[in-house]
């Protein structure tokens, strides 16, 4: 087991066994109920769960909400005083990520993607309250350059986790489409996009494939985009956002993008 799999064992064990004396608040979540199988937190009021056993939930929250993984957005943002309206979260996962901006930009609008079956049952329950007021809209598909492919979804990527479920192109005909950002742009009207989060598993390639149509781009006012470096697309990532105007800022395991021209 590595030195990381052994801290987040022992933290998971913490908190299972806080939550069950409920006599602290956490460090940065409050534990609201607990068993063997999942944890309940509430964040700021809202309330979500995450899996406990060999799952990636638990390390996943904590980097987006307390090690703040895209602090870097909200700085911008509140520097330049700018709320966003319309935010898409591609790779959408159990939903934390949309929690985060939901509870700072309440009057946003976010666009959920999500491929995986057992992620998309819980970020549909975590973002329950959202979606019933649609102010989250949920798409259970992987994102690609272009729509309507079968796919399958692989969970044989890096660690195997939660967090790293791949899509696949199938040859059977699959219930699970491909979906593209300009497909979501027509169908909701969107005229710019504020905010486009992009953690797809190195789906992220599609970007510099031939014959896709990366004109969204030139709509999105910041992106960040966690690159998989398993594929040789960094470079080609980068020199596409540079020509569309895009000034980059590299931190942590995310890529970001501020476009200069809107």
């Amino acid at each position: 087991m590595k030195y990381k799999d052994f801290i987040l064992k022992v933290k998971k064990r913490i908190h299972y066994w806080l939550a069950h004396r409920k006599t602290i608040e956490t460090y940065y979540m409050q534990v609201v109920a607990s068993t063997k199988e999942r944890t309940t937190f509430s964040y700021y009021g809202h309330l979500f769960s995450c899996r406990l056993p060999n799952s990636s939930d638990y390390g996943m929250a904590k980097q987006v909400l307390v090690d703040g993984e895209y602090k870097l957005i909200v700085d911008y943002f509140k520097t330049n005083n700018m709320e966003p309206n319309i935010i898409i979260d591609a790779g959408a996962n159990i939903g934390v990520t949309s929690i985060l901006l939901k509870n700072i930009y309440p009057k946003s609008k976010i666009y959920c993607i999500e491929p995986d079956d057992d992620n998309f049952r819980l970020l549909s329950e975590n973002l329950d309250e959202y979606v019933k007021d649609q102010t989250v809209i949920l798409y259970k598909n992987g994102l690609l350059g272009k729509s309507g492919l079968n796919l399958s979804v692989n969970s044989n990527f890096r660690d195997h986790s939660n967090c790293a479920r791949q899509v696949d192109l199938s040859e059977d005909d699959t219930t699970l489409k491909s979906i593209t950002i300009d497909e979501i742009i027509k169908n909701n009207n969107i005229d710019r996009i504020d905010f486009l989060k992009m953690d797809i598993e190195g789906s992220e390639r599609f970007l510099i494939e031939q014959d896709v149509d990366v004109s969204f781009l030139d709509k999105c006012k910041c992106v960040a985009i966690e690159i998989h470096d398993e594929y040789p697309c960094r470079a080609g990532i980068y020199q596409l956002l540079k020509a569309k105007g895009y000034c980059i800022v590299t931190h942590g395991e995310t890529t970001f993008g501020f476009n200069t021209k809107i």
